[in-house]
């Protein structure tokens, strides 16, 4: 308690009289604490460069409170943008003379390609020289097994090509050739054939055990190589 300024007494906090002197007590009024508000700074925020197609969105000022209560205000989401369908090319006109060209070249490809075909079976068709000659010394051999044949039934060689057919004897259909035969009765032949007469020409000869493999130039000098010296003529047979 507060002593009395006149006497001794005390007072009360809240006693403006003396309770023993009644004297007036005077109080001085309360102060009132004042205290200063800085207002919080206000941040600023500057647009972006503008480029060339940009979209610019005026946004309210960003207000920042005092750490602690610091309240940001959220720029509002970007527009998005709108896609265009792309344009449709332009129509280009089409060119006649080009269309007939193109088809044209197509064509003339078909009918190189036709004739090329035509030309490859044609030539495919005939026999090659080769094949020719091989059928030849064929030939030779299976008119040597009808002369043995022949032999055998008649007991003597033959140049009768009715004799040599009917005992099997048939001509090669790819040889085309010219074939002469000489017999010696029933010691032995000779056969020469050649493509129509064309070297080379192929011997058959019983004596020297049958075909020989090297051709001859001429007629002439494959009837020299026979062996049997007593066959004298030689007879066509095809």
């Amino acid at each position: 308690m507060e002593p009395c300024p006149r006497c001794t007494s005390g007072l009360a906090p809240e006693a403006t009289v003396c309770l023993m002197c009644g004297a007036p007590v005077w109080r001085p009024e309360p102060k009132l604490e004042t205290v200063a508000v800085t207002p919080a700074p206000v941040a600023l925020v500057l647009p972006a460069p503008v480029g060339p197609g940009s979209v610019v969105v005026n946004l309210p000022p960003q207000r920042t409170e005092s750490p602690g209560t610091a309240v940001s205000v959220a720029p509002p989401p970007p527009p998005r943008p709108t896609v265009l369908p792309a344009a449709a090319p332009a129509h280009r006109a089409t060119n006649p003379f080009a269309v007939a060209g193109g088809a044209f070249a197509a064509l003339l490809v078909v009918v190189v390609l036709v004739v090329a075909l035509q030309a490859h079976g044609a030539k495919s068709g005939q026999p090659s020289p080769a094949s020719g000659r091989a059928a030849v010394r064929l030939d030779l051999r299976h008119l040597a097994i009808a002369e043995e044949t022949a032999l055998t039934a008649t007991m003597r060689y033959t140049t009768d090509l009715a004799a040599l057919e009917g005992v099997g004897y048939m001509p090669m259909p790819g040889a085309a050739a010219t074939v002469l035969a000489g017999i010696h009765g029933k010691t032995g032949y000779c056969l020469v054939a050649a493509r129509h007469g064309l070297s080379p020409w192929y011997l058959y000869d019983s004596k020297q055990g049958g075909l020989i493999s090297t051709g001859f130039a001429s007629e002439a000098a494959a009837e020299q190589a026979c062996a049997d010296r007593a066959i004298a003529s030689y007879a066509t047979l095809a």
